[in-house]
């Protein structure tokens, strides 16, 4: 992808553009900051804030590919199937799937052309690349990762790696491991910041977990700094590397102990609420990210495009070992409109922007591109088509100019 365009600091802007600026910049940040996509007194605004915003790079928008839709393949692929096999949940089917009878669902979303059709759709919606959860190369679930870099379209759309922290293997396991994260950082593809580092996700970390894998933080922050230096023998330029963490004090000392560079999350939810409104969850989402920004962290705010697990409360997925019962399938958040993801989006995005300059990566994460079962999608599905991508569109649309975001 190519990078941004130069454009005019507001500064340049006729005088009647700069008065117009002036007035917009108060109620912008409020708005923001309160969480809220425009204010109810003011104008939307459209073209005047696309001249505010052009003086800083027009934030990536990223979305997180959890890829257990490939048909019967491997233990999670054969969990969803049946997890969305209820007729209730056919319409968070993705459109590859195929009704095949009563409670009987074959999603098999592997082809090389289906993949070559949601790299198009979700470039075309202003999507600028996928945050892949990384698995290794001889698992099904790093098929979709595999396909995208086989395709002859991956030129449109580029990725990133999630990494969890138990896919390192431990102290006697992980540096084919990194050597391997290395070679992915080095794809002419790969998510890169405006000055040229490669982004890297690192999620679910916890003392306990680096205590029995590394022996403490300490010794996994020389782990980290190995797979800097294999990435820097590469040719390239240091990693930036984004903790996946929602609570923001815990974030805030993993991120200087282990020396990263910002927080983002996987996913903000809160299981404990009953019949959720989506709004309550774009609140929720929308505190992480100025608790973060008042913590002092660089933050890649989190988009959540829904949180409703009822499948796999109705029908458990080993992984997690859910038991079904009435009380749990009342905890969930019912699904956006177009409308409210599209404010939601938004105000992720002029979040992103109001860092300073060299601070943070101007980027959002969105939950998720196919977490169709756990409850967030934008990927098309039987039951609302495009109409989740449509909004993607016209969020980017309204907050930045129509130009390619960073590469």
């Amino acid at each position: 992808m190519q990078t941004s365009r130069p454009t005019r600091m507001a500064a340049e802007a006729p005088p009647r553009v700069r008065r117009a600026i002036t007035w917009l910049l108060p109620w912008t940040l409020a708005t923001v900051l309160a969480g809220c996509d425009h204010p109810p007194s003011a104008p939307r605004p459209s073209g005047l804030f696309a001249v505010e915003a052009a003086a800083t790079p027009c934030p990536a928008v990223g979305a997180i590919r959890w890829d257990a839709w490939f048909g019967s393949k491997g233990v999670p692929g054969q969990a969803v199937e049946k997890s969305l096999g209820p007729e209730r949940w056919h319409t968070r089917l993705p459109v590859c799937a195929r009704v095949q009878g009563a409670g009987k669902v074959q999603i098999a979303c592997d082809g090389a052309e289906q993949m070559v059709l949601e790299i198009e759709l979700a470039s075309s919606a202003g999507i600028s690349y996928w945050a892949f959860v990384t698995y290794p190369e001889n698992d099904p679930m790093n098929d979709g990762l595999r396909t995208y870099l086989q395709s002859p379209a991956r030129s449109q759309l580029n990725f990133a790696l999630i990494s969890e922290l138990s896919k390192w293997g431990g102290t006697a396991h992980y540096r084919p491991v990194i050597e391997r994260y290395a070679r992915l950082l080095a794809e002419p593809s790969y998510q890169k910041t405006p000055d040229g580092r490669p982004l890297f996700f690192l999620g679910f970390v916890t003392d306990e977990a680096l205590s029995s894998m590394f022996g403490g933080r300490a010794a996994f922050a020389q782990r980290v700094d190995e797979l800097r230096q294999l990435v820097k023998n590469a040719g390239l330029a240091k990693p930036y590397i984004v903790l996946l963490d929602k609570d923001v004090g815990r974030a805030k000392g993993m991120i200087r102990d282990l020396r990263l560079d910002a927080v983002s999350a996987y996913a903000v939810a809160d299981n404990n609420v009953r019949f959720g409104e989506y709004l309550q969850l774009t609140k929720l989402t929308e505190a992480f990210w100025v608790n973060a920004s008042a913590a002092g962290l660089p933050v890649l705010p989190t988009v959540m495009t829904g949180w409703d697990r009822r499948p796999r409360v109705l029908n458990p997925v080993p992984w997690e070992g859910t038991r079904y019962s009435d009380e749990q399938m009342e905890r969930f958040f019912k699904q956006p409109t177009p409308d409210e993801l599209q404010a939601h989006l938004a105000a992720g995005l002029r979040h992103a922007m109001l860092a300073k300059p060299g601070a943070a990566l101007p980027s959002v994460l969105v939950y998720a591109w196919n977490e169709f079962d756990e409850g967030g999608w934008l990927a098309p599905t039987l039951g609302e088509g495009n109409a989740r991508l449509d909004a993607v569109k016209r969020a980017v649309g309204s907050v930045c100019p129509p130009r390619k975001a960073f590469s």
